[in-house]
């Protein structure tokens, strides 16, 4: 995973818009699970900084990954696919899913976490 990372990063992305990867493995807090060993997001992410990446500053850079990030469990809640509004014990059971609580979260930052925006500098 690493090796192919560092190599996209060496490619020339001078005719790209941006660059997207995504990684889906098993994982925790911070790193994700690659063959061997557990590798740090950081380190995945590192080849496409400004100073080793030239061809893609300016350019967003979308790392998707789809891996745990710690241990407790998501017990979720009920949601009914139809009667919208409806309390869960009034619809028919076949129609009830369970959905993780904080489903349908797309978070993106403009920064990695303990650094401050650009734009703050100037405050």
């Amino acid at each position: 995973m690493l090796r192919v990372l560092q190599y996209a990063a060496r490619e020339d992305h001078k005719d790209a818009d941006c660059f997207v990867a995504a990684m889906l493995s098993h994982g925790e807090e911070g790193e994700i699970y690659g063959v061997d060993e557990a590798i740090p997001i950081d380190m995945l992410t590192s080849p496409f900084k400004g100073t080793n990446c030239l061809s893609l500053v300016g350019k967003p850079k979308i790392f998707i990954i789809q891996a745990c990030r710690g241990t407790d469990l998501d017990h979720g809640v009920d949601k009914a696919d139809s009667d919208e509004g409806a309390p869960v014990d009034e619809v028919d059971a076949v129609s009830v899913q369970r959905v993780p609580v904080e489903a349908d979260f797309l978070m993106c930052y403009s920064v990695v976490k303990g650094i401050r925006t650009y734009d703050s500098f100037y405050m």
